[in-house]
């Protein structure tokens, strides 16, 4: 839904179905989240490729936490920074610290 969204967003409602393929084409490499809510999916990603489990709940749960009118003044900034790098700086026990068994 939040995908649907977005695109409408992006789209408006008259152009929505002559490009929705084109768009989510375009959605999902670019995304419409913000760089806290890049950094959600990354580290899922990533705690995914760790060995452990994470639901749809717990994603939707960061995006809502890190929505733009969530965030604090820089705080978007700084996900920026630092989403790209999680696989470079962290291993599978520091993911560990997030996802106790």
């Amino acid at each position: 839904m939040r995908t649907f969204t977005c695109i409408k967003k992006t789209m408006g409602p008259t152009n929505l179905t002559k490009k929705l393929a084109i768009t989510g084409a375009l959605m999902a490499f670019m995304g419409c989240n913000n760089p806290c809510q890049q950094l959600c999916d990354e580290v899922a990603s990533f705690a995914t490729e760790c060995g452990y489990s994470i639901t749809d709940d717990q994603v939707d749960q960061c995006m809502d936490d890190h929505a733009s009118d969530q965030l604090r003044d820089g705080t978007s900034e700084v996900c920026a920074e630092y989403k790209d790098e999680i696989r470079e700086e962290w291993t599978c026990d520091d993911v560990a610290v997030y996802f106790p068994e």
